[in-house]
C-alpha cells in the first residue's frame, strides 16, 4: 500500500488505548477524520471463548462505524492494537464481515511506526535513569 497515494478521503479506524488528540501532528497528516475507539480491557481470567465473544462485539462496533464513514467514497482504513488475543481475534471476526468485498481487509489495516530513543539520565542520588521516547516515523 502506498500511503503516499491516499484517497483525499481517508478516514482511520483508531481502536487503542492511544487517543489522537495525544498524537504528534505528523501522525494526524494524510487522514481527513481519526475516529478513535478505546480499546477493551481483556481480564487475564477470560477463557478463549470469553475472548472470542470479545472479538464479536469489537468487530461490530468496527463494522458499524466502518459501514458509516464509507458511505460517500470515503477510503477508510483500520488500526488495531491491544491484547494480542483479542486482536487476532478481531480481525479474524472481521473477515467474515467482509467476504466478498471489494476490498482485501488486510490492504486496510495500518500500523504506526517509530524510533524509540533512549534517553539516560542521573537522578539525585547518582543511579542511572532511563527514558524511552517513541517518535512516529510513518504509517505502514
Amino acid at each position: 500500500m502506498n500511503f503516499k497515494n491516499m484517497s483525499p478521503k481517508s478516514i482511520l479506524i483508531a481502536v487503542s488505548n492511544h487517543p489522537p488528540e495525544g498524537w504528534p501532528a505528523e501522525q494526524k497528516r494524510g487522514w481527513t477524520e481519526i475516529v478513535h475507539l478505546p480499546f477493551p480491557n481483556v481480564p487475564s481470567s477470560l477463557s478463549r471463548e470469553e475472548v472470542w465473544e470479545m472479538a464479536e462485539e469489537l468487530a461490530k462496533k468496527i463494522v458499524k462505524i466502518w459501514d458509516e464513514k464509507a458511505k460517500g467514497g470515503n477510503d477508510v482504513y483500520l488500526w488495531i492494537a491491544g491484547d494480542y488475543s483479542l486482536t487476532i481475534f478481531t480481525i479474524r471476526k472481521l473477515e467474515y464481515y467482509f467476504p466478498h468485498s471489494q476490498f482485501f481487509l488486510f490492504d486496510k489495516l495500518v500500523f504506526p511506526t517509530t524510533e524509540r530513543v533512549v534517553e539516560e539520565e542521573k537522578d539525585e542520588l547518582g543511579n542511572i535513569v532511563k527514558k524511552s521516547i517513541f517518535k512516529f516515523v510513518q504509517w505502514r
